[in-house]
């Protein structure tokens, strides 16, 4: 299990900062941060991962 901070989520999504922000409040099936202090947020790498293989698919299926 490892932890990733929003620098990274961004570019393993190529997503900016207020993009992934936004999909945290929208999008439902969007991996959810957890807070480890106040200052700083994380998400589980095998979530956002997963979160990307599931899009792939999903657009895979649809082309």
């Amino acid at each position: 299990m490892r932890y990733i901070r929003l620098k990274e989520v961004c570019h393993k999504l190529s997503l900016s900062k207020a993009t992934i922000w936004r999909m945290v409040a929208t999008h439902d099936d969007f991996p959810k941060p957890r807070k480890l202090s106040p200052k700083c947020t994380v998400w589980l790498e095998s979530e956002v991962d997963a979160y990307i293989v599931d899009t792939w698919a999903r657009l895979a299926q649809a082309a």
